[in-house]
C-alpha cells in the first residue's frame, strides 16, 4: 500500500516537474529579452553619447570657424574675417575717393575764383567803351558843327563837308558798334551770372557734402561692424548654450556605468532560473532512482520552491530598480534633449531673424536692413559724385557761351579798329586840304584840330580797350579751358572711383549673401544630434515596455510556487511525517549565500537632486555572489 503511495506521489512529481519546467521556460524567455533589450540599447547609448559630446563639439566648431572666417574682428586668432577685409577695403575704396573729391574741389574753387576774377575787369572795359560812345558823339557834333562852318566858305569848304559828312559817318558806326560791345559785355555778365550761379550752387552742395562726407562713411561703417558684432556674439550666445546643454553628458554616462551592475544581476536571475530547471531535473532523476523516494521528493520540491521563491524575490527588487534607474536616465535624456532643443529653437529663431524678411523691419531681414541702408547710403554718394560731375559738365557749357561773347565783343573790336583807320585817313585829308585852302576860314581850322583831337583820344580809349579785351579774353580764355580739362580729368577719376565703388558695394552685397548662407548652417547638422537623442530614448521606452512584460514572470514564479505548494500540501496528508519540514530558503545554505549577495548588492539613492543611483557592496563576511 506504501508502495502504491509513493508511485503516485512520484507520479504527481513529474507531471509537477513538467508543468514546473514549460512556467520555467518561459520565464527564461522572458528574462533574455530583457537582457538582450537592454544590452543592445545600453550598448546603443553608450555608442550614442560620445558621438553627442562631438557632434555638439562639431558644430560648434565649424560655427566658430564660419564665425572668424566671415565675422570676427579678432586679428590675434588668424587675421581679419573676410567681411572685416571686405568693409575695410571699401572703407579704404570710399576714403580714397574722398580725398580725390575734395582735392578737385579745390582745384574747382581756384578755377572759378580766376573766372570771377577775370569777370571784374568787364566793368573797366565797359566804362572804355562808354568813353568810346562819348567820343563818337562829339565827334558827330563836331561833324555837324563842320559842315554849317564848310556851307558858309562856299565853293572852298565844299571839300570840307564831303569830310565833315564822312566823319559823321563813320562816328556813326562807332557809335553801332560800340552798343554792340556793351550789348556783348551785358550778354558777357549774364552768362557769366548764370554760369556763377550754377558754379556756387554746385560748389556749396559739394562742400555741404563734403563736410558730411566722413561722417557719413564712419555712420556706414560703424552700423556695418555694429551689426555684425551683433551677429556674432548672438551666434556666440547660442554655441554657448549648446555647450552648457552638453554638460548634462558626464552625469548620463555616469548613470550609464551604474547600469552595468544592473545588467549582472538580471544574468544572475537567468542563472538562477536556469538553476532551477536544471536542479529540479537532475534532483528528479536522483528522486526516482533512490531508495527512499519520498524524502528525496520532498527535499526536491522544498528547494525548487526556495529557488523560485528567491527567483522572483530577486527579480522583483532588481526589476524594480532597474525600471527606477531607466526612469531616471530617461529624465536625464530627455532634459538634455530639452535643453539642445531649446537651444534650436534660439537657433532657427535667430536665423529667422538675421535671414528672412520680417514685417517689423519694413519687409526686410535685419541682415538686409543692415546692408540694404548702408548701401544706400553709398549709393547715394556715388549718385551724387556722378551728379556733381554732370552738373559741372553742364555749367562748362556755360563757360562755352562765355568765350563765345568774348569773341563777339573781340569781332565788334575789330570792325571798331577799321574805323578808327578810316577817321585817320580823313584827319590826314582834312589836314591837306586846310593847307590847300589857305583862305578858309578859322572856325573850319579849329573844328579840324578838335577833330584830331577826338580822334587823338579815340585812338587812346581802343588801345586801352585793345589791352583790357586782350587781357580779360586771354585769363578768362585760359581758366575756362582749364576747368574744362580740369573736369574732364574729374570724369575720368569719378568713372574709375564710380567702378571701384560700385564693385564695392557689389562685394558688400555678395558678402551679404554669403553672411546669410552662413548663418543659416550655424547648427544645420542638428538633426543628426536629435536623431541620436531620440534613438537613445526610445532604447529606454524599450526597456521600460519589456520590464512590465517581465513583470508576468514573477506571476509564472508565483504559479511554480503555488503548484509546489499544492503539491507538498497533498503529500503531507497522504505521506504523514516526511512533508513536515519548512521549505523555506534557510534550509539551504547555498541559496542562502545567493540571498545574502544578492541583498548586500543594493542600489540606493545617493541623496543627489538628480537622483543619480550608485551601487555599494555589502560585508565581505556576508556572502559572495559566486555567479557573477
Amino acid at each position: 500500500m506504501e508502495n502504491k503511495s509513493e508511485d503516485k506521489t512520484l507520479l504527481s512529481y513529474l507531471e509537477l516537474v513538467e508543468s514546473i519546467s514549460c512556467e520555467i521556460l518561459s520565464c527564461e524567455n522572458k528574462i533574455q529579452n530583457l537582457q538582450d533589450a537592454t544590452a543592445a540599447t545600453y550598448e546603443g547609448i553608450a555608442e550614442n553619447l560620445p558621438k553627442i559630446m562631438d557632434r555638439i563639439d562639431s558644430d560648434n566648431e565649424e560655427a566658430c570657424a564660419l564665425i572668424e572666417y566671415f565675422i570676427s574682428d579678432d586679428e590675434s586668432l588668424s587675421g581679419p574675417s573676410v567681411v572685416i577685409e571686405t568693409l575695410d577695403a571699401a572703407k579704404k575704396t570710399f576714403e580714397e575717393v574722398s580725398v580725390s573729391i575734395r582735392q578737385m574741389f579745390k582745384k574747382d574753387q581756384h578755377h572759378f575764383k580766376q573766372i570771377s576774377d577775370k569777370i571784374g575787369e568787364i566793368e573797366n572795359l565797359r566804362k572804355s567803351i562808354f568813353e568810346i560812345v562819348e567820343i563818337s558823339n562829339d565827334i558827330e557834333l563836331l561833324s555837324y558843327n563842320s559842315v554849317f562852318v564848310a556851307s558858309q566858305a562856299g565853293s572852298s569848304g565844299a571839300a570840307f563837308t564831303y569830310i565833315a559828312t564822312e566823319i559823321k559817318s563813320l562816328s556813326n558806326q562807332t557809335k553801332s558798334l560800340a552798343y554792340k560791345m556793351r550789348q556783348s559785355s551785358d550778354k558777357l555778365m549774364d552768362n557769366y551770372k548764370i554760369f556763377n550761379d550754377e558754379s556756387d550752387s554746385i560748389n556749396h552742395s559739394i562742400k555741404s557734402r563734403l563736410n558730411n562726407l566722413d561722417q557719413d562713411l564712419s555712420g556706414v561703417f560703424d552700423k556695418y561692424f555694429s551689426g555684425l558684432k551683433n551677429i556674432a556674439m548672438l551666434i556666440k550666445q547660442t554655441l554657448d548654450r549648446a555647450s552648457d546643454a552638453k554638460n548634462h553628458v558626464p552625469a548620463i554616462m555616469m548613470s550609464l556605468q551604474a547600469q552595468d551592475l544592473i545588467r549582472q544581476l538580471l544574468d544572475q536571475i537567468s542563472l538562477i532560473n536556469n538553476d532551477l530547471a536544471t536542479k529540479t531535473h537532475k534532483q528528479l532523476l536522483i528522486s526516482s532512482s533512490e531508495s527512499g523516494q519520498l524524502k528525496s521528493i520532498e527535499e526536491s520540491s522544498a528547494k525548487s520552491y526556495a529557488r523560485a521563491h528567491l527567483a522572483k524575490s530577486i527579480l522583483n527588487r532588481v526589476t524594480r530598480k532597474l525600471s527606477l534607474s531607466v526612469d531616471d536616465f530617461d529624465r536625464k535624456l530627455r532634459v538634455l534633449r530639452q535643453d539642445l532643443n531649446d537651444v534650436e529653437q534660439d537657433r532657427v529663431t535667430m536665423i529667422d531673424f538675421f535671414s528672412n524678411r520680417q514685417s517689423g523691419l519694413t519687409n526686410k531681414s535685419s541682415i538686409e536692413l543692415i546692408f540694404d541702408e548702408s548701401a544706400q547710403v553709398l549709393n547715394e554718394l556715388v549718385e551724387f559724385i556722378n551728379s556733381s560731375t554732370r552738373k559741372k559738365r553742364e555749367a562748362s557749357h556755360h563757360g562755352l557761351n562765355l568765350k563765345q561773347t568774348l569773341a563777339e565783343i573781340e569781332s565788334n573790336f575789330e570792325n571798331m579798329r577799321g574805323i578808327i583807320k578810316q577817321f585817320n585817313i580823313i584827319k590826314v585829308i582834312s589836314k591837306m586840304e586846310i593847307a590847300r585852302e589857305a583862305f578858309l576860314s578859322d572856325n573850319i581850322t579849329a573844328s579840324s584840330e578838335m577833330f584830331e583831337e577826338l580822334t587823338h583820344r579815340m585812338d587812346k580809349n581802343i588801345v586801352i580797350v585793345r589791352s583790357q579785351l586782350d587781357y580779360i579774353n586771354h585769363n578768362i580764355t585760359s581758366s575756362l579751358d582749364e576747368l574744362e580739362n580740369n573736369i574732364g580729368e574729374q570724369e575720368k577719376i569719378i568713372v574709375d572711383a564710380s567702378g571701384k565703388m560700385q564693385t564695392s558695394i557689389d562685394n558688400l552685397d555678395s558678402m551679404r549673401n554669403n553672411l546669410n548662407e552662413t548663418i543659416k548652417s550655424v547648427g544645420k547638422e542638428s538633426t543628426v544630434l536629435f536623431e541620436l537623442l531620440d534613438e537613445s530614448i526610445a532604447g529606454t521606452e524599450k526597456i521600460r515596455n519589456i520590464i512590465d512584460t517581465v513583470k508576468i514572470v514573477s506571476g509564472r514564479y508565483e504559479t511554480i510556487l503555488e503548484k509546489l505548494d499544492s503539491f507538498r500540501s497533498e503529500c503531507k496528508k497522504q505521506s504523514t511525517g516526511v512533508f513536515t519540514q519548512p521549505f523555506d530558503i534557510s534550509r539551504f545554505e547555498d541559496l542562502v549565500k545567493i540571498d545574502q549577495a544578492f541583498s548586500v548588492y543594493t542600489i540606493h539613492d545617493d541623496g543627489n537632486n538628480d537622483s543619480t543611483k550608485s551601487i555599494t557592496e555589502g560585508n565581505e563576511g556576508a556572502g559572495e555572489l559566486v555567479m557573477f
